[in-house]
C-alpha cells in the first residue's frame, strides 16, 4: 500500500506478542502459532522475515505484525497501524491509502492545506473530499465520489468509473 502524500514516521502503538491459553496453532490468530501454551508470531512474513511491530521496517505488509492482526500495513517501508478517525491515532493523524483504506500517519501529513472539489490538484491527497473519504483527483480537478446508479448526484450527471472500480463525478463529455 502506498500512502497518497509524503512519507511515515509513525508513533509506537500497543501490540502483543504473546496472547495465553492456546492448546493448537488454530487457537491462534493468523500468522502466530501455539508453542508452549501461547500464541506467538510465527516467523517468515512473505518477505522472509519475522514480523515486525508498529514504527518498524517492512517490505511487504505481511511483515508487520499488525497486517496479520488486520489492523495495519506496510506503508512506505514502515508498519502502520490501521485506522478510521483522526483520533485512533497517538498523532492525530487518520490518513488515506490508494486502497480507500486508512493508516495513522505524522500530523503533518493531516495539517497540509487542501483543496475543495472543482478545484486543481495534483494527486489524491491535495482533496479535502479524499481526505475524508468522499472524492478523488481525477484528472487535475478535485471530484466528489458518486453512486454509479444515482448520476443526479453530479453537477454535470455524469458519475464515471475510475480504476479500481470507485465513481466520481465528471464532466458531462466522459458519459457520453
Amino acid at each position: 500500500m502506498v500512502l497518497i502524500a509524503g512519507g511515515l514516521a509513525l508513533s509506537p502503538a500497543c501490540s502483543t506478542d504473546q496472547v495465553e491459553g492456546c492448546q493448537k496453532d488454530t487457537d491462534c490468530a493468523t500468522g502466530r502459532i501455539c508453542e508452549a501454551g501461547a500464541c506467538t508470531w510465527a516467523s517468515g512474513g512473505s518477505s522472509g522475515m519475522s514480523c515486525v511491530e508498529t514504527g518498524q521496517t517492512c517490505s511487504v505488509n505481511r511483515d508487520c505484525c499488525n497486517f496479520q492482526d488486520e489492523a495495519g500495513f506496510c506503508v512506505n517501508g514502515t508498519c502502520a497501524d490501521a485506522c478510521s478517525m483522526d483520533t485512533d491515532c497517538q498523532s492525530g493523524c487518520c490518513a488515506p491509502l490508494v486502497s480507500g483504506q486508512r493508516a495513522c500517519a505524522p500530523s503533518a501529513i493531516c495539517q497540509q492545506a487542501c483543496v475543495e472539489a472543482g478545484e486543481s490538484c495534483s494527486v489524491n491527497a491535495d482533496c479535502c473530499n479524499f481526505r475524508d473519504g468522499m472524492g478523488f483527483c481525477v484528472d487535475g480537478i478535485c471530484a466528489d465520489t458518486c453512486d454509479q446508479n444515482m448520476p443526479e448526484e453530479c453537477l454535470s450527471t455524469c458519475c464515471a468509473e475510475l480504476e479500481g472500480g470507485d465513481f466520481a463525478c465528471a464532466p458531462f463529455e466522459l458519459c457520453l
